[in-house]
């Protein structure tokens, strides 16, 4: 995962002009462990974290932030949805695979263009209903069946019996791992369709986002040792443009978005 937060930290931050980076203040909105905050402070950036920390995980976080003291003060806790900063603070804001998670989001997005300057960037990575790889099960498909659905509990359980699935810390027999990650999907995983996904952004933002999804894989392939040796073949427009697409089926959606000017 360490190449993918470079990568995410590398999109936001290409945004900011460089004469802008040192002064530049970032969010990390669901920041979860501080895995992109810890990233980006090694790398000199000024990146803090934020995220409401539910109890299902939050224990688990607690942990791994508090082996993280130097930097714990740049961490902070999302009450009521409102968002502990005031109005027009960070120049750039990213949020990885966190809006699968959050039941309602129109106030989380107003509360992340209200703390944007304007001319700010939000960059948002986050599946929608329409790709086809479940990242949380790492299985295909699995979050297209209707909650509690027979089919899908009969899908994941024989999907988990020839070794398919991620694997559980638990030792969980396949009836039992089918059930909890049917429960977890219908409980912690609230898919939206590209559709609704930019309606939302064109309310909040009065503009739809920008699709960095091939920009995010030609910069992914580029730091694979393999794929970085043939680089010439994908760094064009129509490759981006498939590669973007690729990425949406089996990934997520990678979207940026500028805070207008004359908003607060």
């Amino acid at each position: 995962m360490t190449v993918h937060y470079d990568i995410v930290i590398e999109m936001l931050t290409d945004q900011i002009p460089e004469n802008a980076l040192r002064d530049a203040v970032f969010l990390d909105f669901g920041c979860g462990a501080g895995s992109i905050v810890e990233r980006a402070n090694i790398k000199g950036l000024n990146f803090h974290g934020a995220d409401p920390y539910p109890k299902n995980r939050s224990d688990h976080y607690k942990k791994e932030i508090d082996q993280k003291a130097y930097i714990k003060d740049k961490i902070h806790i999302i009450k009521n949805d409102v968002l502990p900063f005031p109005d027009n603070y960070f120049d750039g804001i990213c949020s990885n695979m966190v809006f699968e998670h959050i039941p309602d989001i129109i106030k989380p997005m107003q509360e992340i263009k209200r703390v944007l300057k304007p001319g700010g960037k939000f960059l948002a990575l986050f599946p929608t209903s329409e790709t086809a790889w479940e990242g949380h099960v790492n299985l295909y498909f699995a979050h297209w069946f209707k909650p509690h659905s027979k089919l899908g509990w009969y899908y994941l359980k024989y999907a988990k019996k020839f070794g398919f699935g991620n694997r559980s810390k638990e030792n969980l027999s396949a009836d039992e791992w089918a059930h909890k990650y049917q429960e977890y999907l219908y409980e912690y995983c609230f898919y939206r369709s590209t559709h609704e996904i930019y309606r939302i952004w064109d309310k909040i933002f009065q503009k739809e986002p920008k699709s960095l999804a091939g920009i995010y894989m030609k910069k992914r392939l580029g730091k694979h040792p393999k794929f970085s040796k043939i680089r010439s073949i994908y760094q064009n427009k129509i490759a981006e443009m498939i590669l973007g697409q690729l990425y949406h089926v089996l990934g997520s959606r990678v979207l940026l978005v500028t805070k207008d000017q004359a908003t607060s």
